[in-house]
């Protein structure tokens, strides 16, 4: 019995990198498809538009996305590499995945103007960010860690932060409170 829990460990730590590859290369379409196809027949920024709340970022801003997908690549090649193939990273690889499925879930609820559920799930997102980031910080192992591993997800866990703000914002506008007067932070 011992053997083929150990034979079933081995193929899934075989597997979880291979898995890591195909969900972030999901997360890359659905992203992509969100603005060209578009989702719902709406694009992300046209779903923005439609919540005119004082929090969200300048146009210029999103183009921190470039950034984060770009460490997050090289954690998917880096992870897929037998160095760091090893079973050391499927904590990791599981969180990876989770962050993916609530990314690509929480682009459906927004594209189809479901701001409560699209709330639920950037606060998923974020929690497993916030996880993420702390296991991240637990791997050893110099440069490769840091630009692999501890930035992708440091940038990443950063600009959810600040999206869930503005999720928030947007949840309480679509209640109403916030369409008879505008939000004043100062």
């Amino acid at each position: 019995m011992s053997s083929t829990v150990a034979k079933a460990g081995r193929r899934r730590v075989r597997w979880l990198p291979w898995l890591t590859v195909f969900a972030f290369i999901v997360v890359l379409a659905m992203n992509y498809l969100a603005v060209s196809l578009p989702l719902a027949g709406r694009t992300t920024g046209e779903v923005s538009s439609r919540f005119p709340v004082s929090v969200t970022p300048a146009d210029y801003a999103f183009s921190i996305w470039s950034v984060i997908y770009l460490g997050l690549a090289a954690f998917t090649l880096y992870q897929a590499l037998p160095a760091g193939a090893a079973g050391r990273l499927d904590r990791i690889r599981l969180l990876f995945l989770l962050s993916c499925l609530f990314n690509v879930a929480w682009l459906v609820a927004w594209h189809n103007l479901l701001v409560p559920l699209s709330l639920l799930l950037m606060l998923c997102l974020l929690a497993t960010l916030v996880i993420l980031y702390r296991e991240t910080r637990g791997v050893r192992g110099g440069a490769t860690s840091f630009w692999c591993l501890r930035l992708p997800f440091s940038i990443y866990l950063g600009w959810i932060s600040a999206a869930t703000l503005v999720n928030v914002a947007v949840f309480l506008y679509d209640l109403g409170p916030l369409r008879s007067r505008p939000l004043d932070l100062a």
